[in-house]
């Protein structure tokens, strides 16, 4: 006799039981596959929602009441899943293209900026005052041509020749020392990478010290003063000599830089972690899992790597290029909490990424995979201008398989959110979330009557989510499933209504 398909589910909810989960899997695949390729038309996104529907089975599996027509449940949710995937995939691909025309232009000047960065104060210590003032407010200080002809008392048209001239003499400089490039991608380098925010705390001892005069500096720094003012003062005579201390001093505090910021790529069993990465496969690391699952030799991996891989994923994080920066950041989250101390680093590298305009998913989600202590640094991403990053928060706090409770004040206020997305994801995460529902239910409650159909969708799925702990929405919900214009909100009403009061749903007709 088979088992019914509630009665596996069951089975699988009270005892994890692989058995159980693998005979659903099998007698329903072809059906959420069949589904899904329908709506997306294409077999590996296909493949990636199947994946997606039974992830969600499996982790909705006790919640779900026995009345549960397993078939419909799993063809709804495919038909949801389905609709969410093209939207992510043209968006994808619309970032995609983006990415990779600003990872082209990146590339070049970041390999650029790492072999003149070392030569770059030499070489403007070879310029005459008016042209090395002329660079350092055009790509130091980003002034325009006209702040700069005025800054040197010159027309706009003089400042821009001006400029032209000293790149053409760097170019020339740089060239000497086995760095060819053009001046635009040099300018370009230098305008990017040249500039770098000191410690908060810096400005505030710095200040405190130069009023002072440096009366309470120790003897190292003393001496250093010394120096330097006797440099300064034989400048315009001894330039050149002045020149070839620099160059070694540069090439010197370069060596160190590269061995502290740039670590090597960490390996295991000869292989790098980008490799180990790429061999995680694009659904499991793209699609709905904070922590993808992984064939047994990259797991190993990973941690193998674990905390070897911290300083090199660090100085990734803090890449000029958005594309490497995307990288570090899957990797984290493949590598697990072991990365935690990367929290501050993902948070900077998710606000820089969303205030470029561009969709910071990998860093959020990223970030939330590190456990409960991100919940704190998450939350700040609902501030965000960039629509995109509040709703990948919301989207991260409903795949969270930890107690994400202090991030319901946060959720709460995210279903006022002016994007309807967001406000959706918001109801959908606090559903997940199941706490502090004497103020969660009566918010949900309002957003249920929000005017637009995908936000009445999420809260409806979140109420089913919350279970016979939403039974004082029933009325509402059932108004929703009779009433509601938009035909799609229906079927997800219907299943909450079947998880919160089976029974009551059934008298009610509720199919």
């Amino acid at each position: 006799m088979m088992t019914e398909d509630m009665d596996l589910v069951r089975e699988y909810a009270r005892h994890n039981s692989e058995e159980a989960f693998a005979t659903i899997v099998s007698r329903h695949i072809n059906l959420v596959y069949s589904v899904a390729l329908r709506h997306v038309q294409d077999v590996h996104l296909a493949e990636e929602v199947t994946q997606a529907a039974f992830i969600i089975l499996a982790r909705k599996a006790e919640s779900l009441g026995p009345q549960t027509i397993l078939p419909g449940w799993l063809c709804r949710a495919t038909h949801y899943i389905s609709a969410r995937a093209l939207t992510m995939q043209q968006r994808r691909q619309i970032r995609e293209q983006e990415a990779y025309m600003q990872s082209v232009l990146n590339e070049r000047e970041s390999a650029t900026w790492t072999q003149i960065a070392p030569l770059l104060d030499t070489a403007l210590a070879q310029l005459g005052e008016k042209d090395h003032d002329a660079i350092v407010l055009r790509f130091f200080q980003n002034k325009n041509l006209n702040e700069i002809g005025v800054a040197l008392g010159a027309s706009e048209d003089a400042a821009k020749k001006r400029v032209g001239r000293a790149l053409e003499k760097m170019r020339k400089f740089f060239a000497k020392h086995g760095v060819v490039s053009s001046t635009a991608t040099i300018a370009g380098a230098v305008s990017a990478n040249s500039i770098q925010a000191a410690p908060a705390a810096l400005a505030k001892s710095v200040t405190v010290v130069a009023v002072a005069k440096g009366a309470a500096t120790g003897g190292s720094t003393l001496t250093l003063i010394k120096g330097a003012l006797k440099l300064m003062a034989w400048t315009k005579v001894k330039i050149t000599a002045v020149a070839v201390v620099g160059l070694l001093l540069a090439a010197g505090t370069t060596t160190v830089i590269v061995k502290h910021v740039y670590p090597s790529e960490p390996e295991y069993q000869g292989k790098t972690l980008t490799y180990w990465l790429a061999s995680l496969g694009r659904n499991q690391m793209q699609f709905l899992n904070l922590r993808p699952e992984s064939n047994q030799a990259a797991a190993e991996a990973f941690q193998d790597m674990g905390a070897k891989a911290v300083p090199f994923l660090y100085g990734e994080l803090h890449s000029t290029d958005m594309a490497r920066r995307k990288h570090a950041a899957d990797a984290a989250r493949a590598i697990g909490p072991v990365a935690k101390k990367l929290m501050p680093d993902l948070l900077a590298s998710a606000i820089s990424t969303a205030n470029s305009g561009h969709d910071p998913y990998a860093e959020v989600w990223s970030l939330a995979a590190m456990g409960p202590e991100s919940i704190g640094l998450l939350t700040n991403m609902f501030t965000n201008q960039n629509k995109w990053a509040r709703q990948r928060t919301a989207d991260a706090f409903y795949m969270t398989d930890y107690d994400a409770e202090p991030a319901v004040p946060a959720l709460l206020q995210a279903l006022d959110d002016a994007d309807p997305s967001v406000r959706s994801q918001a109801a959908q995460a606090l559903g997940h979330v199941h706490k502090q529902l004497a103020v969660v239910l009566p918010a949900l409650l309002k957003s249920l009557k929000d005017p637009e159909a995908d936000v009445r969708l999420g809260t409806a799925s979140a109420l089913g989510l919350l279970g016979p702990d939403a039974e004082s929405a029933f009325p509402a919900l059932l108004e929703v499933w009779r009433n509601d214009p938009d035909r799609s909100v229906g079927p997800f009403a219907a299943d909450s209504l079947k998880k919160i009061d089976p029974e009551a749903a059934a008298k009610a007709g509720v199919k």
